[in-house]
C-alpha cells in the first residue's frame, strides 16, 4: 500500500511539472474562451507566464501563515485559519471583479488584470502575516484581519 501511495505521488508530482511545461510553451489563455485551453488546471492565473510569479508568491504566503501559527494559541490559530478563508474567498471575488472591469473578455489582455491581482494580493496577505507574527497581540486584537484595498 505504502509502495502504491509513493507512485501516486510520484506521478502527480511530474503530471503537475509535465502540465506547467505545456502550459507555458502552448498555451496564451484557461477558460476565458472556449477556443483557447490550458492543461494546467491547478492554478487560479489565466496567463500561463504569470505562474511562475504566482508560486514565488503561494510559496511566500505559505511561509508566513506556517510560521505565524507557530507562535499562536489554538484559539488564535481557530481565528486566523477563519479570517484566511475569509480572505480566500474575498481574493477570488475581488479579482474576479478586477478582470470584469477590464473588459478584456476573449481578448489578447483577457485574464491580465485577473492574474495581476492574485499575486499582488498574495504579496500582500504574506507581508500583513509577517507582520502579525512580529506583533501577535496587535494580531490577535485584529483578528487576524486583512486588507480590502486593491488598486487597479
Amino acid at each position: 500500500m505504502k509502495k502504491f501511495l509513493n507512485i501516486l505521488v510520484l506521478l502527480f508530482c511530474c503530471s503537475s511539472i509535465l502540465a506547467f511545461a505545456e502550459c507555458k510553451n502552448d498555451c496564451v489563455l484557461k477558460n476565458r474562451s472556449q477556443d483557447q485551453d490550458c492543461k494546467l488546471d491547478n492554478t487560479p492565473l489565466s496567463r500561463c507566464e504569470n505562474y511562475a510569479a504566482y508560486v514565488k508568491e503561494d510559496k511566500k504566503l505559505n511561509k508566513e501563515y506556517k510560521e505565524l501559527i507557530k507562535v499562536l494559541s489554538k484559539e488564535d490559530v481557530a481565528d486566523l485559519r477563519k479570517t484566511q478563508r475569509s480572505w480566500l474567498d474575498w481574493r477570488l471575488e475581488k479579482c474576479e471583479e478586477v478582470d470584469q472591469n477590464a473588459n478584456c473578455d476573449n481578448g489578447v489582455c483577457a485574464g491580465v488584470a485577473h492574474d495581476e491581482c492574485i499575486v499582488s494580493l498574495l504579496t500582500q496577505r504574506a507581508n500583513e502575516l509577517n507582520k502579525f507574527r512580529q506583533n501577535v497581540t496587535g494580531a490577535r486584537s485584529s483578528r487576524f484581519a486583512f486588507s480590502k484595498k486593491y488598486d487597479y
